[in-house]
């Protein structure tokens, strides 16, 4: 076997090993990230469900509450 032999299967082997590592660290973020959006769906339907009990109980009060926020809004948004 020929030193460029060598080389050429080393270079062979390690290009196959980062691969694996690549497809691996790509397979653990997608997971995780379906994850975080599993949970973040979940807990922004409980989120809703409760502003909107909210918002039936004291209509005033939410529309109030609204128009206050958006008025801040709107101040930082002008500078």
């Amino acid at each position: 076997m020929k030193n460029g032999d060598i080389a050429r299967n080393v270079g062979h082997n390690i290009a196959e090993g980062v691969s694996h590592i690549v497809e691996t660290g790509r397979k653990v973020v997608v997971d995780t990230a379906s994850d975080a959006k599993d949970v973040v769906v979940e807990h922004s339907g409980k989120a809703m469900n409760a502003f909107a009990k909210l918002i039936r109980k004291r209509p005033i009060l939410s529309v109030g509450i609204a128009f206050g926020v958006g008025y801040i809004v709107m101040r930082f948004a002008r500078r």
